[in-house]
């Protein structure tokens, strides 16, 4: 959905500052400035009021059935081979399967958000509520920034869980950066990266600006690199949506294809899995996350979906251990939740 919104309030965690907007049509100016600042003074003092009538009103979140993955490991193993099959007859370079999680719930997710920004602090947390369907996640991935002209975008791709030492860590980031399977996989989709942004970049300003580092977060490391782009005169920030979505490091290569066989071969819808979330404002300016690492609930069932790209070389058991290190996170953030903890 994209929705516009007139009045925002902004709470910027950083600065521990709030900051109200309230949007005024410059061909209405002299008749909605001062009721742009009446709205203002009256959000004000709406967030100063101290009241049981302004108390959240949300539900605790518990579950009532156990959390199980959608396919079995032998399931998804064979998801993997038939993968591998159309690899090796040239239809695709790589795809990502994902596996859900699927459960019985009530209440709302809230409290999940505030368990995640807790135990798996990411760049992108969230929260939205929309009629039945809830969200919380905290994806670590940028689908794309515009800011004034410069398009970014960060491909993630290849990952190992946290090591529970210094020691363990050090030696799982070196093991990561010397896989020759991981450094396909993201080398693969750092060239759809620079496909994508180049179909809406000016000529000759598209630029691998830094390669291959490795990101870490509570519970997982992944190698990163940087792709930006100045954008074309004639395009905007929908543009850019339309060119890059669905992002490749959650479809695969070359991207129609791949979507094809996702279809095929995991048969069921992904929701807001692999989508976008975040925000275009009215200067053009755009910041938005892939939609990973998230948790969503519709009436009275959530799920929990992570993925694994699939390449020539992909043994089926070490991506189904991957879809469930990279889902951790955001099942023990539930978890927790029900637990008051």
């Amino acid at each position: 959905n994209l929705s516009l919104f007139n009045d925002v309030i902004i709470f910027d965690n950083f600065k521990q500052k709030i900051i109200l907007i309230s949007g005024i049509e410059i061909s209405k100016l002299d008749s909605q400035y001062d009721k742009a600042l009446e709205k203002l003074d009256s959000i004000e003092k709406l967030l100063k009021t101290e009241s049981k009538k302004y108390k959240n009103s949300f539900e605790k979140f518990s579950f009532k059935s156990e959390a199980k993955h959608f396919f079995s490991k032998e399931k998804y193993c064979d998801m993997v081979e038939k993968a591998k099959k159309y690899i090796y007859e040239g239809d695709i370079f790589q795809v990502v399967l994902s596996n859900p999680i699927y459960a019985k719930a009530e209440g709302n997710l809230f409290d999940v958000y505030r368990v995640l920004r807790t135990i798996n602090p990411s760049p992108y947390m969230f929260y939205f509520s929309m009629g039945d369907i809830e969200i919380a996640g905290s994806s670590p991935e940028t689908l794309v920034k515009l800011e004034n002209d410069k398009l970014h975008t960060y491909p993630l791709a290849g990952s190992r869980p946290r090591g529970k030492t210094l020691e363990e860590d050090l030696q799982l980031e070196k093991e990561l950066l010397t896989d020759k399977k991981e450094l396909a996989e993201h080398n693969m989709l750092v060239d759809l990266g620079r496909n994508d942004i180049g179909k809406i970049s000016k000529i000759g300003s598209v630029n691998v600006e830094k390669y291959k580092f490795v990101e870490k977060y509570s519970h997982i490391m992944h190698i990163a690199s940087t792709v930006s782009g100045i954008i074309r005169d004639d395009k905007d920030a929908l543009d850019v949506l339309d060119s890059i979505l669905p992002a490749g490091t959650l479809s695969g290569a070359p991207k129609i294809r791949a979507c094809e066989i996702i279809n095929e071969l995991e048969g069921i819808c992904r929701g807001i899995y692999g989508g976008a979330i975040g925000y275009i404002d009215f200067s053009g300016n755009m910041d938005t996350c892939i939609g990973i690492r998230l948790i969503y609930k519709k009436e009275d069932e959530i799920c929990i979906r992570a993925g694994a790209g699939i390449v020539y070389d992909s043994v089926g058991e070490k991506e189904y251990i991957e879809c469930i290190n990279k889902a951790a996170a955001v099942l023990k953030a539930a978890q927790m939740a029900e637990m008051e903890l």
